[in-house]
């Protein structure tokens, strides 16, 4: 099934799917260069073990 649709994805999740000619980029010249993540929280003593855990998932990550 051919399917026609528009969507703003992160380049590195579909690069495959370029290369295998599924997707197109277009409008590439309205698409700067992703820097990275980023993650703000409260400067907190005692950090949710679920915050903390995903702070520690996206430096790995990166």
């Amino acid at each position: 099934m051919n399917s026609i649709g528009i969507g703003f994805v992160i380049e590195d999740t579909v690069t495959e799917l370029f290369h295998q000619k599924q997707l197109v980029k277009l409008l590439d010249e309205w698409s700067p260069p992703f820097p990275g993540l980023y993650v703000c929280y409260p400067d907190q003593r005692h950090m949710r073990a679920a915050l903390r855990a995903f702070i520690d998932t996206v430096r790995s990550e990166a």
